[in-house]
């Protein structure tokens, strides 16, 4: 499942056209969230209607929550009467909040179990998106619980623009890739790259202070294998403490009894099943988990990941120091 976002006019629709027009996307379903009270966006997608659906209004995050369910259902059981959905792609309304709208998605009981989050694109227009950054806290957002950032239309703004832009997409979202697209015009294969890259990403770039919106991201590693009991006690500790601060949770986790590392999606207190990750293909078994907070103790979260790993070394330690001691009494 793909969430596509960002603020009004930003280009959403160009991208999920520009997407469906590729063949490795022919087998998808769409579900569009309209804020006005006739949805325009279905006419405008190029797409069966049979496997295209949309949710008009007002935001998401406002009212539409029992709607969408139904349309989702609705545009599944139609889609799979002709082929076998293979992907959903979500177009979010412009004005809505991402953070209630990907926790609902990831927090669906039906949608979860048949579709994995791929990731959150959010296109930013070149022109206009640095003051809609600047004066919309939903436009704020969206950048930063992105994966992926498109920079649309930056044929109509001056390279100057684009580059305090970008200066501005990388306070918020330091650890989102950013690719500058016309027209929409982007593989389905890249963006799939880049959204890998954000994961790797994640374990090259230093934490940034917390911006003027008051987001603070920041990375957790570890390089030991963690009991799955373990780390869910732990993670269940945050998401009742902080449930309201967390924007966003996402990253890479390998647990003791998998080979696969898995992912790990949530949103506030909602979060989705680890889904082993086939693909990832690493040297080294290294867990990564990405926080975007507001208002929730960087600290105090750090410091109970690390007393975690801690436990979690001297409980590995403990058989070889009890064969030493058994040893030395022979």
């Amino acid at each position: 499942m793909l969430v596509i976002t960002g603020f009004l006019g930003s280009g959403k629709t160009t991208l999920v056209n520009a997407l469906l027009a590729q063949d490795a996307m022919q087998e998808s379903a769409v579900l569009i969230n309209e804020y006005g009270e006739v949805g325009l966006d279905g006419d405008l997608v190029a797409h069966p209607r049979d496997r295209t659906s949309v949710v008009a209004g007002g935001c998401f995050c406002c009212s539409l929550s029992a709607n969408f369910e139904a349309e989702f259902l609705s545009v599944y059981s139609r889609a799979q009467r002709t082929s076998p959905v293979n992907s959903i792609i979500v177009e979010a309304s412009g004005l809505a909040d991402p953070v209630t709208f990907v926790e609902y998605v990831i927090g669906h009981p039906v949608a979860s179990r048949l579709f994995r989050l791929e990731g959150v694109v959010c296109t930013v227009d070149a022109l206009f998106g640095e003051r809609q950054i600047a004066s919309q806290p939903e436009a704020a957002a969206q950048v930063a619980i992105a994966d992926v950032l498109l920079v649309t239309k930056p044929d109509l703004a001056v390279t100057e623009e684009i580059d305090r832009l970008e200066l501005t997409l990388g306070g918020l979202n330091p650890r989102a890739p950013v690719e500058k697209v016309l027209n929409g015009a982007i593989a389905v294969d890249r963006l799939r790259t880049l959204r890998r890259d954000a994961g790797e990403h994640a374990t090259l770039v230093g934490s940034p202070p917390a911006h003027s919106h008051g987001i603070e991201s920041f990375v957790l590693r570890a390089d030991v294998n963690l009991p799955w009991r373990t780390f869910s006690t732990w993670l269940t500790r945050v998401r009742i403490r902080w449930s309201k601060q967390l924007l966003r949770v996402k990253g890479v986790v390998y647990f003791s009894d998998n080979e696969l590392p898995s992912a790990i999606h949530g949103v506030h207190h909602v979060f989705h099943r680890p889904v082993p990750i086939p693909h990832l293909k690493e040297s080294g078994r290294r867990s990564r988990l990405v926080f975007i907070i507001k208002g929730a103790d960087r600290a105090e979260i750090e410091a109970g990941w690390s007393a975690m790993l801690l436990e979690r070394r001297e409980r590995r330690a403990e058989p070889s120091r009890g064969s030493e001691a058994s040893s030395a009494r022979r």
